[in-house]
């Protein structure tokens, strides 16, 4: 038999447990009330006007990135001829442009994911205006080579840097709006990128192309430096966190001079933000690996090489375009650049009205789940089919991409009306930008909090793909025609279809079951 002392000690035990489960469960509850706040707070303190303008801004300085790729693709022929090299030595331009197209960003957009976007945009812009420079001044075409490389490694992460910037500022719900401005870089790259590039190649040489762009980067250089705030939520969270004075721009520190209180600022070590932070992100190579294992996550994967493999198209068309429009129509530099307009109204148009659609498909799946549409804060999507909000919308113009790619290759070949390529340029543009944007849509809703890096990664698929496929354009339509080549490269889409209905299907099932083995194993 128990003692009395024994059994007052298993009462006292008892009643220890019972409290301790009563704290514990007060604690969840205020844990459960705080993140529920947390839900309930604006997703950025910025005005949708100041949103609107920085946004802007980022993607007027993405336009470095296409225009360099596109602008001087009527100029190949002259520069062929002047640097004394067939026309499949000068199309390797393009291949070696993307290549560092590729890789580049794996370095700089992952590090911008922990260390700031601000520094990453100064060092692709020093960069890039150094090397157009010496483009414009190259000699011969050894140097044409190794200057494109640098230009693209400090262009190529403008684009993906911009995505990152849309990332930290807009939710999900308002995300295809927004995301939609990235797609004007996309739609002037191609289209007046190798318009201006024609103008400048008749009149003015090859070399003032590179002037152009070289001004160009100055003056949104100056802008960008001067005006772009920090917005790399590790370091100002939803925009209330005052940045270290080397992260403000001179507007900043301006109208922090004429304000009539003090500023204080916190140390680097008591900065809220910092709590994120972790000794791995200190180094490069842990970067790298993050873009390498998204490449090969179930999901991520799935996405990045299926638009890599769709992107084919999105070089090929227009870098096979000025020698077909040469060879079959007899075109000057200048028509061959007009030639690019209509593939760039059909992307204006998926820019126009792809955020609105993308909306209407948000708040229709909100609607169905039972769930609060506000743009202003951002849903938790642990539980709501993120995927199938955006590939309902991406697989059915993934699918008018590739029938378009291949009429547009058999016209080509059949030396149709001129306003039959017009009509078919218009549509490739059209499906090749909604495929495009609905592909990355769905990557920085996945991968919010390292939305750098999932662009990284995608720019590596799309770019390593593409310039193999580049490469291979003109030999290959030289070799079976363009009929042929462009079919070939058209069914991509329709191969796509395939892995990006499953993710459609299961995009949800496959999230959550890894988020609850990370969460295993981290516990």
């Amino acid at each position: 038999m128990k003692t009395g002392m024994e059994m007052r000690q298993q009462s006292v035990s008892s009643t220890d447990s019972v409290a301790r489960e009563a704290a514990a469960a007060e604690e969840e509850r205020a844990m459960s009330d705080s993140s529920e706040k947390t839900y309930k707070a604006p997703y950025c303190v910025y005005s949708s006007r100041k949103k609107t303008t920085i946004v802007l801004l980022a993607t007027l300085t993405a336009f470095i990135s296409t225009v360099s790729a596109q602008i001087y693709l009527p100029a190949m022929s002259p520069m062929a001829r002047e640097l004394e090299v067939t026309d499949e030595d000068i199309t390797l331009t393009i291949t070696t442009y993307m290549i560092f197209q590729a890789i580049s960003p794996m370095f700089v957009t992952s590090i911008s994911d922990t260390r700031g976007r601000r520094p990453a945009y100064a060092f692709c812009l020093v960069i890039y205006i150094a090397a157009t420079v010496g483009l414009a001044l190259a000699p011969n075409f050894a140097g044409v080579m190794v200057l494109r490389s640098l230009q693209s490694v400090g262009s190529s992460s403008t684009m993906v840097l911009c995505s990152a910037v849309i990332a930290d500022i807009i939710t999900s719900a308002e995300r295809g709006q927004y995301f939609a401005f990235t797609l004007i870089p996309q739609a002037l790259g191609p289209s007046v990128g190798p318009t201006l590039g024609g103008v400048l190649t008749q009149y003015l040489g090859w070399r003032s192309i590179f002037w152009f762009l070289a001004i160009y980067a100055v003056i949104m250089a100056v802008g960008t430096i001067g005006f772009l705030p920090e917005t790399c939520r590790k370091l100002v969270q939803d925009g209330s966190i005052l940045p270290p004075k080397l992260y403000q721009t001179p507007w900043q520190l301006f109208q922090l001079h004429r304000s009539k209180h003090d500023i204080t600022y916190a140390a680097p070590d008591d900065r809220p933000c910092d709590q994120h932070r972790s000794a791995p992100d200190k180094t490069v190579f842990s970067n790298i690996r993050k873009v390498i294992v998204l490449l090969f996550k179930k999901e991520s994967g799935i996405l990045l090489w299926s638009n890599g493999l769709s992107y084919v198209t999105f070089y090929c068309v227009p870098a096979g375009m000025p020698f077909l429009l040469r060879d079959s129509y007899k075109m000057s530099e200048t028509a061959i650049g007009l030639m690019y307009l209509p593939l760039a109204g059909g992307v204006v148009l998926v820019a126009l009205v792809s955020g609105r659609l993308f909306g209407w498909n948000y708040r229709r799946h909100c609607a169905i789940a039972g769930l609060q549409f506000d743009q202003n804060r951002q849903m938790d999507i642990s539980k709501f089919p993120i995927e199938r909000t955006r590939l309902e919308i991406g697989i059915p113009m993934t699918i008018l991409a590739g029938a378009c790619t291949m009429g547009w290759g058999w016209a080509m070949h059949t030396r149709s009306h001129i306003a039959v390529i017009c009509v078919l340029n218009f549509f490739v543009g059209l499906g090749m930008a909604s495929s495009n944007n609905c592909i990355n849509l769905v990557l920085v809703d996945t991968n919010q909090r390292q939305a750098g890096t999932a662009m990284a990664a995608s720019n590596i698929s799309k770019c390593l793909i593409g310039a193999g496929a580049t490469a291979a354009t003109v030999p290959l339509i030289n070799s079976i025609g363009a009929g042929p080549a462009f079919a070939a490269m058209g069914s991509a889409y329709f191969i796509c279809c395939i892995p990006l209905t499953a993710v459609l299907i299961n995009g949800l099932k496959w999230r959550q079951k890894r988020a609850t083995y990370e969460k295993e194993v981290h516990t």
